[in-house]
Order: structure tokens, then C-alpha cells, then sequence
């Protein structure tokens, strides 16, 4: 154990400072890289949650634009009954003289 601990500064006393620093540099790349797919990661799930919500709200969508088409005609088709109806009590009123 001795003979690894003085082979180990030796070592570091060889390569002087530069293999310090060249040895932290490395350990905060190799953290930063983890950061970063960590970070990634995370943006790709954010990024596939909100398709999934465009996707859901053209989903209904839709249906929801088909409804008011629906009600849109039945409205148009009501006013037309309307329109008719109105005419006809025009004409029943005009034959009686009530106008």
C-alpha cells in the first residue's frame, strides 16, 4: 500500500501539475457530458409531450368543428321554416283583409 501511495506522487510529481489539471479537466468534461445528455433528455420529453398535445387538440378538433357545421345548418334550415311560415301567415292575412 505504501509502495502505490509513494509510485502514485512520484508519479504526480513526474507530470508535474499538468496531469493534476489534465485529470480535473477531464472529470468536469466527463460531468459536464452527463449534464448535457441529462438535459437532452429531458428537453426530448418535454418536446414529445407537447406533440402529443397538438396531435390531441387536432384530434378534437375536429368533431368539435363538425358539431357547430351540425348546428350551423339546422339554424339556417330553421330560419328558412321561419322565413316560409311567415310568408304563409302573409298570405292567410291578406285573403282575410286583417292587414
Amino acid at each position: 500500500m505504501d509502495g502505490n501511495v509513494f509510485g502514485l506522487v512520484l508519479l504526480l510529481l513526474i507530470l508535474g501539475g499538468n496531469g493534476v489539471d489534465s485529470f480535473v479537466r477531464n472529470r468536469q468534461r466527463h460531468t459536464d457530458r452527463e449534464a448535457d445528455k441529462q438535459r437532452w433528455a429531458t428537453l426530448a420529453k418535454e418536446l414529445q409531450e407537447l406533440k402529443s398535445k397538438l396531435d390531441l387538440d387536432y384530434l378534437l378538433r375536429e368533431p368539435h368543428m363538425a358539431e357547430h357545421k351540425k348546428i350551423n345548418e339546422q339554424m339556417r334550415e330553421l330560419a328558412q321554416r321561419m322565413t316560409d311560415n311567415e310568408k304563409q301567415i302573409a298570405k292567410i292575412s291578406q285573403r282575410r283583409g286583417w292587414e
